[in-house]
């Protein structure tokens, strides 16, 4: 009887131990949350009153695989409106459509250790693209959540005139909004890839140098004839690399396998938010877009 029972706690052990390892498997990470701001080739300013913002989720499934669900159309420079060419080959296998402006971005994904990395398929002929991006955590409680440079609040001035309608909306610390407790996001600090790439869009949603700048040099890749030009002094976001596929004209960037991303001291720019800071953020741009649609009558042009 004694045996019977140790038998059984012995099996019971094992079977737990079995659970966790499988509960460690199928550990899926947490969803991420960023902005797209707008990148068309026209000035936004002169375009748009209330400033252009599609947010976007980032969620992992079970089977690694990396979506992208957008609260509107993506029509600017973003993941799925990428296309992506190697010394080899283009990538046949694209973010796919899913349901309304959700996609499938890429497999093999991962969020560890503060780095994203996904693969892009290519042919069975071919190994995957592999990519991968270096993140800095950042706890932003208390911080002002226009302090963040990578969102459209942090470009939007005000005057003492929208301070007085602010005030009339009972929304008089709208400009001062700071993210709550538990807030935080990711700084993007560098990027690898297990080959060298060029990622591109079509040139009326990358703003690019001028094609009269000097040529740094230029190559042909899978039939593409590509030209990089000189970047000049503060163009350092803009794309550089010139390509014509079939007759259109496209502008992307060039990546190395290794790549450090240039930091500007003591500036925040938060590339991921968690939920608690992205929803703060949604709240103070929707504030800020009730301000703007006052002083502009419906907000349109």
């Amino acid at each position: 009887m004694k045996k019977t029972i140790m038998s059984a706690i012995l099996a019971f052990m094992l079977a737990s131990c079995g659970g966790n390892d499988q509960d460690q498997e199928a550990v899926v990470p947490d969803n991420l949350y960023a902005v797209d701001r707008f990148t068309g080739a026209v000035d936004a300013e002169s375009t748009f009153v209330t400033p252009y913002v599609n947010g976007k989720i980032y969620s992992f499934d079970e089977n690694e695989n990396l979506y992208i669900n957008y609260s509107d159309l993506p029509i600017f420079k973003t993941e799925v409106l990428r296309q992506i060419i190697t010394p080899d080959y283009f990538l046949s296998e694209k973010s796919a459509y899913l349901e309304q402006h959700k996609y499938w971005v890429g497999s093999r994904a991962s969020f560890k250790n503060d780095e994203l990395t996904y693969s892009l398929s290519t042919d069975r002929r071919n190994p995957p693209l592999i990519m991968s991006w270096k993140y800095k955590k950042i706890d932003v409680s208390g911080r002002m959540i226009r302090e963040d440079s990578s969102n459209p609040l942090h470009y939007i001035q005000w005057d003492s005139v929208a301070q007085v309608i602010a005030m009339v909306l009972g929304m008089p610390s709208v400009a001062n909004n700071v993210f709550p407790q538990g807030s935080e996001c990711w700084q993007k600090q560098s990027a690898s890839s297990s080959q060298e790439y060029i990622e591109f869009y079509p040139e009326q949603i990358a703003p690019h140098v001028e094609d009269t700048q000097d040529v740094v040099r230029s190559g042909v890749w899978n039939n593409v004839l590509w030209t990089e030009f000189q970047r000049q002094e503060g163009e350092s976001a803009l794309a550089n690399i010139k390509l014509e596929i079939e007759g259109d004209i496209y502008w992307g960037f060039y990546h190395f396998k290794n790549e450090s991303l240039i930091q500007v001291p003591d500036q925040l720019a938060c590339d991921f938010m968690n939920e608690t800071a992205f929803t703060a953020f949604s709240d103070s741009f929707s504030k800020h877009k009730k301000v703007n649609e006052a002083l502009n009558g419906n907000g349109s042009k």
